[in-house]
């Protein structure tokens, strides 16, 4: 976690960097299933040259997994555009739950990485909260990655939310110690919290915390 005289603006800058930097690893992973079918191809054509029969079928296949990679680059490639455009605008108004599920994708090489697993539970009617795109982002995933560092032995997190009064509450659940979740939180990030008006909140031995913000910046 970060020192508690960090400002609001290196958190993000961190954040910014984190989520690139997994993006383009993600992309790097493609790159390079591409480029080993690529070769693959190659060598086949080459032992066709060399009088071997051509095996049609293998190359067919080879192809098939160099399309599904660059599908997948492009999946990819459209999550890091749509993340890169979320500090266009500062405060507007956006479907929460659709950016909670945003942030989760992005963070699914990270929960992989710890065999973790995440279920949301959300609304299907939207949650409309009017927020910096970005800090919201970035509050997300700070609350997932505490959420990842204190989870049961079942390692699920499991996201819900709802409106309560003027305000939205995204629970986490599946944890272990959500006391810690909001001493860290509230050490390292207050001036980010701050800036959207969010807080945590926690009831010890309920195996959960709370995101709780309004519905709009004024309430």
């Amino acid at each position: 976690m970060t020192h508690h005289d960090e400002s609001p603006e290196y958190e993000g800058l961190k954040f910014f960097g984190k989520m690139n930097a997994s993006i383009s690893h993600e992309i790097r992973n493609t790159l390079a299933v591409i480029n080993e079918n690529a070769g693959l191809i190659k060598d086949l054509i080459l032992m066709s040259e060399k009088g071997h029969p051509l095996d049609l079928g293998r190359i067919a296949g080879r192809v098939e997994k160099v399309l599904e990679q660059v599908k997948r680059t492009d999946i990819i490639v459209g999550n890091m555009n749509r993340f890169a455009h979320s500090v266009d605008n500062t405060f507007i108004k956006i479907n929460a739950c659709e950016y909670v599920e945003f942030v989760v994708r992005l963070s699914e090489r990270f929960a992989n990485m710890k065999e973790v697993a995440i279920r949301l539970e959300l609304p299907s009617d939207p949650i409309k909260i009017t927020t910096f795109p970005f800090l919201f982002e970035n509050i997300i995933y700070l609350c997932l990655d505490q959420a990842m560092q204190y989870l049961k032995e079942d390692k699920t997190i499991i996201i819900s939310a709802h409106i309560k009064d003027d305000r939205v509450q995204f629970e986490f659940r599946g944890i272990s110690s959500g006391k810690e979740i909001e001493t860290n939180l509230s050490l390292a990030s207050s001036g980010l919290f701050e800036k959207v008006k969010a807080g945590i909140i926690c009831k010890e031995g309920s195996g959960s915390f709370t995101l709780d913000m309004p519905v709009e910046p004024g309430v």
